[in-house]
């Protein structure tokens, strides 16, 4: 070997790669390519969810449906078994398939948020090998009209918060609690109590949409906002001990009011916060 060749180092580079894809009959779909689809007759819709992860380590997925406008958590089948969220798991270089049923929702037309994310008890366990992996979450969207089913939504109305600043463009995090109003203390932990949590819209035109809390997976309580252009706005949070689970995470499904009238699609994107533990004294009292 000569003098060149002894240099060279082996560098070795390994990459992760997540898809998530939906499959659903015929009968339940309107337009495909308008992601628009349907309920049969008796109000119910069915789908596979299909995950496909080449990874260098298993995954233990939770998934969970959100529905735009409905501010209670929404109960659903996974391979005939009736929960508000169904932990998956999903095996490194591996495929898994399952058929999930909605149903038993208000009549009229919905857009449905179909997540998964990393469960947070096993993120703990792999965060050394993979530390990034608690910001990986997968999101499907659609619109899903309902012929029959519970009597129509009374929507509520979308509010301006009164506390708003300009946005910090230096930070990219659209969501983020902290444990002061100045916003100078960044909360690593929940306990019970007040907190801010600061919504930063950086776009040149105003966000709306169903800000929603996520005790563990399942939706606590929501409220509808709009968040002004190029404005931060804080919202304040109050935690009550008999509600906290093991963990809370903020989810904003945004609307953008700036959309092309041509597109024929729901636009929609999701802005989420980080997953944040809740203190061991607490869930001891």
């Amino acid at each position: 070997m000569d003098k060149e060749s002894a240099k060279l180092e082996k560098v070795s580079h390994y990459s992760n790669s997540r898809t998530t894809s939906m499959e659903t009959k015929p009968e339940f779909t309107n337009n495909k390519d308008k992601l628009d689809f349907k309920t049969d007759a008796d109000g119910y819709f069915k789908g596979s969810y299909i995950l496909n992860h080449q990874t260098q380590t298993d995954d233990k997925l939770v998934f969970y449906i959100l529905v735009e406008n409905i501010d209670s958590p929404v109960s659903f089948s996974v391979n005939g078994e009736e929960s508000e969220y169904h932990i998956i798991h999903v095996p490194k270089l591996g495929e898994v398939t399952f058929d999930f049923e909605l149903s038993k929702l208000p009549i009229g037309k919905h857009i449905i948020h179909l997540i998964n994310e990393p469960c947070f008890e096993y993120v703990e366990q792999v965060q050394e090998c993979n530390p990034s992996i608690k910001y990986i979450y997968s999101r499907i969207h659609f619109s899903l009209e309902v012929t029959n089913g519970k009597m129509p939504l009374e929507h509520k109305k979308y509010e301006i918060m009164h506390d708003q600043r300009e946005s910090d463009f230096q930070n990219r995090i659209s969501l983020k609690l902290f444990e002061d109003k100045k916003l100078s203390i960044v909360a690593e932990q929940i306990k019970d109590g007040s907190y801010y949590l600061a919504i930063n819209n950086d776009k040149d035109y105003e966000i709306k949409g169903q800000l929603c809390i996520m005790s563990d997976y399942r939706l606590e309580s929501a409220q509808k906002l709009i968040v002004p252009l190029k404005t931060k706005v804080i919202v304040p949070v109050k935690f009550h001990r008999d509600s906290l689970k093991k963990s809370i995470r903020f989810i904003f499904l945004m609307i953008p009011t700036k959309i092309d009238a041509e597109a024929g699609i729901p636009i929609r994107n999701v802005f989420m916060s980080e997953r944040l533990l809740v203190q061991d004294e607490v869930l001891k009292k």
